[in-house]
């Protein structure tokens, strides 16, 4: 068997712990989403405090996740090449397992909720000791 071919679909480098770099392949995997006003008597059941700010709804379609970078947005559920593992965002990884996509144990996310998350004075993630995703 070939070495695994990882593409990072997400827009910045991942650093694991060990000091690997999975640089941003240029392509960006994101689901694809409208946000829908809503009234507040429809979502809550005490009205807000706050009624000059308007709600929004995010509905994610049902089996579209895009690739920003290519040309028509090329949709992740295609069977991917042997040996090829995509890093993508939480939200997407998630969003596989969720619609039980045929390839979803090819994608994966960063790990950053694990204990060995390293994080600088700001609380950004700098590395991560792994990655998540349906295996």
């Amino acid at each position: 068997m070939s070495e695994p071919i990882y593409i990072n679909l997400t827009p910045h480098a991942i650093v694991m712990n060990d000091g690997t770099v999975f640089p941003a392949s240029g392509q960006v995997a994101r689901l694809k989403q409208r946000s829908v006003k809503v009234n507040h008597q429809d979502t809550f059941r005490e009205p807000p405090t706050l009624y000059h700010i308007p709600f929004l709804v995010t509905a994610y379609y049902d089996t579209e996740i895009i690739i920003e970078g290519k040309a028509d947005g090329q949709l992740l559920n295609v069977e991917p090449a042997e040996n090829t593992y995509y890093i993508v965002s939480r939200m997407v990884s998630d969003f596989t397992k969720r619609h039980n996509l045929k390839y979803r144990r090819q994608y994966m996310a960063p790990d950053t909720t694990h204990i060995e998350v390293v994080r600088n004075e700001r609380g950004q993630v700098v590395s991560v000791p792994g990655f998540v995703g349906v295996f």
